[in-house]
């Protein structure tokens, strides 16, 4: 079985203002790992999602990523993330204490097992040199 690697990242533009926050996130689906990303490159997506936190939008860009997986077949992906509390979550060691993170978490998980994925924590210049941001 070939492996796939996905790489993304979500954020929140004036993360701190509930008026002005503004949702964004990406993913790039590939057959070849970084550095070497761009020569296995299957599909590369960028999302808006309105006034939503940056961790929300951390979970919603997997999510999105995920569901992609799903859709197109591809199993068992390693997904790479520089979110920690992402990570952290997902594995069990921090609590998932955000009543607005718990249903994303608990889709992600599901998910995550549903097609058998690995989520890894990756730095932030890994995923910077292969998304842009």
């Amino acid at each position: 079985m070939k492996a796939y690697y996905v790489y993304c990242d979500g954020g929140s533009r004036d993360n701190q203002d509930p008026v002005k926050r503004s949702g964004y996130g990406s993913f790039l689906v590939t057959r070849n790992p970084y550095p070497n990303h761009e020569a296995g490159r299957l599909t590369s997506k960028f999302f808006t999602f309105g006034k939503i936190t940056n961790n929300q939008a951390e979970y919603r860009t997997l999510i999105e990523a995920l569901e992609y997986c799903i859709q197109e077949f591809i199993p068992e992906p390693h997904i790479y993330t520089d979110s920690e509390l992402v990570v952290s979550q997902l594995d069990g060691s921090y609590k998932t204490k955000d009543s607005e993170l718990r249903p994303l978490r608990a889709l992600a998980a599901a998910n995550i097992k549903l097609i058998k994925a690995t989520v890894e924590k990756t730095p932030r210049e890994v995923i910077f040199a292969v998304l842009g941001h």
